[in-house]
């Protein structure tokens, strides 16, 4: 195949990312020239061309010559020289590639290990705990939630509906004393009717205890997010946005498209009844 072809054929294809000239008219025009190589070998070199004076290099979108004028999207190691004036494309073997990538497991699901399943079943046994629901008041990506007196009174009002479901909220070392500070100020009595669950620095925990929980209700952040990846059925405090970007597992939502800060109390009170009302599905 020529140098015409294989660039008329690269650019058609979109994968062309070479620098290109600067000087005019001829701006269109490849920096690179592509050497030829047989069928079989190892290694193609391109190389700089037209221009000597232009010794940078960006990339080469990764496809792979088959031959007869054919393309197949690899992935590629390019081997930028110092001058930048060569570089060095390995080509993969394409059928040991194909083979060994039918055998790559991408199941994405998070899995936790028997040490995070101890210290979830040693937590829950300790505070005879069986049916449970989490509740994430804490957000720093997203201000369309309740603010933290509101989170207050929708777990009292869950417990008076639900007392035989048990509320889990986890916490970590940054927000644990402030929360604790927070809810004493609300009402002291609230902390014996929960559940506090403080985690260590390993996530994974938290994973393996949302894993046993019927539900839990979030603002758009890392733990719905993970209920999202094991499946776990959730009520999501979401603006509408959100819910484009960062779907839920079951796509259940109560939308707030205002920030906590300029909810009214009847905005608050609509959300807080919306949540309940989806709660019932999930505990009944």
């Amino acid at each position: 195949m020529s140098k015409k072809q294989f660039d008329y054929k690269w650019r058609r294809l979109g994968g062309y990312s070479g620098p290109r000239l600067s000087n005019g008219s001829n701006s269109s025009k490849p920096v690179l020239i592509v050497k030829p190589v047989p069928n079989g070998s190892k290694r193609y070199n391109f190389y700089s061309g037209r221009n000597e004076t232009h010794n940078f290099v960006n990339y080469i979108s990764s496809h792979q010559e088959l031959g007869d004028g054919k393309f197949a999207e690899r992935a590629l190691t390019a081997n930028f020289g110092a001058n930048f004036k060569y570089v060095d494309y390995m080509r993969l073997d394409s059928k040991k590639f194909d083979k060994c990538l039918k055998k790559i497991n991408f199941n994405t699901t998070i899995k936790t290990s028997y040490e995070n399943k101890n210290i979830i079943q040693n937590y829950l046994q300790s505070n005879n705990i069986k049916n449970f629901i989490i509740i994430n008041p804490f957000s720093i990506s997203t201000n369309f939630t309740l603010n933290p007196t509101s989170f207050f009174i929708l777990m009292e009002k869950i417990k008076s509906l639900y007392p035989d479901i048990d509320i889990v909220i986890p916490t970590y070392d940054d927000i644990h004393d402030i929360f604790i500070r927070n809810i004493k100020q609300y009402n002291t009595k609230l902390i014996s009717q929960i559940h506090i669950f403080k985690n260590n620095n390993d996530i994974l925990n938290l994973a393996e205890l949302i894993s046993q929980s019927k539900c839990i209700i979030s603002p758009s952040t890392g733990p719905i997010h993970i209920a999202s990846n094991i499946k776990i059925p959730s009520i999501g405090l979401y603006s509408k946005k959100d819910s484009i970007y960062w779907p839920t597992y079951n796509k259940d939502y109560v939308f707030i498209d205002k920030k906590h800060n300029e909810l009214s109390y009847n905005d608050v009170g609509k959300i807080i009844s919306d949540i309940i009302n989806k709660l019932q599905k999930y505990i009944n």
